[in-house]
This record gives C-alpha cells, sequence and structure tokens, in this order.
C-alpha cells in the first residue's frame, strides 16, 4: 500500500480521536498467525487457506521510527495440498530468512533494510536446488521463474506492507476519508493504476478502534493497463475491442488497540473479475496469536 499520512492528515484536518500510531518500545513481540485464502474459478482444486505463524520483534525504536524483524514460521498448506517434494526445502528455508524492516515515526512502511542480504542468500539456496535438477531443463526453467529471488523478497514485502497499511492515519469516529491514489496493477506491477482509497472508523469499543477500507480503480485505467497487456501478448489492436473487461476491487478491515498501538486484527480481500463466471478471490488474514 502506498503511503497515506501526508494525504489523509491533509483531507482531516480537525482535532482526530483515534490516531494510529505504535506504542511499542525495543524488545517488544507481536505474535500473528497469517491466513491467507484463494478462490479461483478456473482452478477450484487449488481453493483453500494456508496458516502461517508470523512473529516481529521490535529492535530499534528512536527518532527516526523503528526497526523491527519479520520472520514467518512454517507454512501449513491447505488439506489435500502439497508441494513438490524438490521444493519443499528451498521454500522452507526461505520462510525461515528473517526480514529487518525500516518504519516511520507512524508505523508505516518503509524499506527493507537487509532486502540485499536476503536476495542473494535466496540466490544461492536457488542455485544449489537448480544444479540438482540440472538435467530437467523444463522443470528449472519453470522453478527459476516460480522461485525468482525478487519475486519472493516482493511478496513478503507485500505482506508488511499490508499489516501495516493504514499506520499513520487520524481519523474521528464514523468518518470517512477518500483519497486519489496510484497503485501498482497486480498483474503487471509495472503498470500503475489510479484508484479511490477510502477508508472509515466504523466504531471504537473501549481501547479498540475498528476501521474499514475500499479501493476502487478507474475503469478506464483498468481498460487501458488490460489493452497494454493483451497487446504483449500478441493480440492485434482492431481486436482489442473484443478482448474481456476487468472488474478489480480491494476491501479491508482493521482492529486497532488503541492502547498498545498494536493492530490485532487486519484482512485485505481483493476481488477479481471476467465476463463469463470467472472469477478470482485473494483474502489475508493477520490477527494475534
Amino acid at each position: 500500500m502506498l503511503s497515506l499520512l501526508p494525504i489523509l492528515l491533509a483531507v482531516s484536518a480537525q482535532i482526530q480521536d483515534v490516531e494510529i500510531v505504535p506504542h511499542w518500545k525495543a524488545g517488544d513481540r507481536i505474535k500473528l498467525e497469517y491466513l491467507r485464502t484463494r478462490q479461483d474459478s478456473r482452478r477450484p482444486q487449488n481453493d483453500g487457506t494456508s496458516k502461517t505463524p508470523v512473529d516481529i520483534e521490535i529492535l530499534i525504536v528512536d527518532g527516526k521510527g523503528s526497526v523491527i524483524r519479520w520472520q514467518n514460521g512454517p507454512t501449513q498448506m491447505p488439506a489435500g495440498m502439497t508441494l513438490p517434494a524438490e521444493l519443499q526445502p528451498l521454500l522452507a528455508k526461505a520462510a525461515e530468512l528473517e526480514l529487518e524492516i525500516q518504519l516511520d515515526p507512524s508505523g508505516e512502511f518503509r524499506s527493507i533494510i537487509n532486502a540485499k542480504k536476503a536476495t542473494e542468500l535466496m540466490s544461492q539456496m536457488l542455485a544449489a536446488l537448480l544444479k540438482e535438477m540440472a538435467s530437467d531443463p523444463n522443470k528449472t526453467a519453470a522453478i527459476r521463474q516460480i522461485l525468482n529471488p525478487e519475486v519472493l523478497l516482493a511478496s513478503a514485502s507485500n505482506d508488511a506492507k499490508t499489516y501495516f497499511g493504514i499506520y499513520g492515519a487520524a481519523l474521528k469516529p464514523k468518518e470517512k476519508v477518500k483519497v486519489r491514489i496510484d497503485q501498482p496493477f497486480p498483474i503487471n506491477p509495472a503498470t500503475v493504476l489510479p484508484s479511490d482509497f477510502e477508508l472509515e472508523l466504523v466504531a471504537v469499543e473501549g481501547d479498540l478502534a475498528k476501521f474499514r477500507s475500499s479501493t476502487r480503480f478507474e475503469p478506464k485505467g483498468l481498460e487501458s493497463a488490460m489493452a497494454e497487456l493483451f497487446t504483449k501478448a500478441g493480440v492485434k489492436v482492431e481486436d482489442l475491442p473484443k478482448m474481456p473487461a476487468l472488474s478489480l476491487k480491494d476491501e479491508g478491515e482493521y482492529q486497532y488497540d488503541i492502547k498498545t498501538g498494536v493492530m490485532t486484527s487486519v484482512v485485505a480481500d481483493r476481488r477479481t473479475e471476467l465476463p463469463g463466471s470467472l472469477s478470482r478471490r485473494d483474502r489475508k488474514e493477520f490477527r494475534l496469536r
């Protein structure tokens, strides 16, 4: 998620009742359960929910913000789904990598500090695996694409961005704030899509503040992004109007502990639809364990 703090504070300039900021100190730990659900009408046999424990340790808190250690534990795959035996060791080691992340003073994601080291370690593990499988060029080509170190690191980065996504915002109860932001196109991150992001403070119950968000992508932007994608795939310009129109929307739910400054629950739900009953749902959920 893009940085929302300057925009949200500018739009909502009155005295705020709830400001989403961290109150942690060095040495504190946050233990999460990360559930990832996929539902795809094209491949329903792969539908299911995986579970991964996530440990966050606060390493440094200073005037620049916070440095945290983000580490995933072993992932429990959906029932009936197994990974190829040759991939399991690499994915297990990749999941154990510790990422050091810089957050600003308001808790917003800034960068992965040890990105270079993490990428090098994953590259070494991938090279070792490919060496063992050199006799099967078709399989090694597929593995290079699926387990690209930069892609794996980007995925881990996106998970952290999702969890810390609305830190820095400040709203009054029942207040809604809508801002115009540009976001990467999920199918081709190099393409930017205009979108309307809306955040609402739904309720405050004791020390718990509940927020809801929605993102609506501009239809013309989606149409342009899909046209670019089809053109690269070899579709002729005159045939572009015949191509299916994509519908994409994001919704989120957040529960924030005002006293501790910790997000106790984050749900990010993305729905993608194409004509002909083709649909896909990708849902991420983080909750305290």
